[in-house]
């Protein structure tokens, strides 16, 4: 499952552009897939404590992050300023969401429950103790 398309990459820079940043090899070695997969992988780990995965429905927002997450990490040279700054702000963002200090519009399939793998606690199960303080007393 991915969160943002080459589509929603152009709603970002025009066609031209994002060949620019993406023609270094011949030929072209699928660098916008490699950094919307990144995103993902990103996104996914940033919000893996907190929600189970995959998110369905994916929440609208987190295609925009998938797309400025992609667009900064296809900027291999100089990043500009703004892209630098939407960046900044997407981790920012996932990281409060992520801690339980944002919600995460739509939900997910985690939303509002306990953070993945924390929802019961630990249980061990073992046979009876054979020592314990009482059967010890006097040791």
């Amino acid at each position: 499952m991915t969160y943002a398309t080459h589509d929603d990459l152009l709603r970002l820079a025009s066609r031209e552009r994002l060949i620019e940043l993406t023609d270094r090899s011949d030929p072209p070695a699928g660098d916008v897939d490699w950094a919307l997969a990144q995103a993902d992988a990103l996104i996914d780990a940033r919000l893996g404590v907190r929600y189970a995965l995959p998110l369905d429905p994916v929440p609208a927002v987190l295609t925009r992050l998938a797309a400025v997450i992609a667009y900064h990490d296809l900027h291999v040279e100089a990043v500009p300023d703004k892209v630098a700054e939407d960046y900044a702000r997407a981790l920012a963002w996932l990281d409060r969401v992520a801690a339980g200090d944002a919600p995460l519009p739509g939900g997910g399939s985690g939303g509002g429950e306990e953070p993945a793998g924390r929802s019961g606690g630990v249980r061990a199960e073992g046979p009876a103790r054979i020592f314990d303080r009482s059967s010890l007393k006097g040791y």
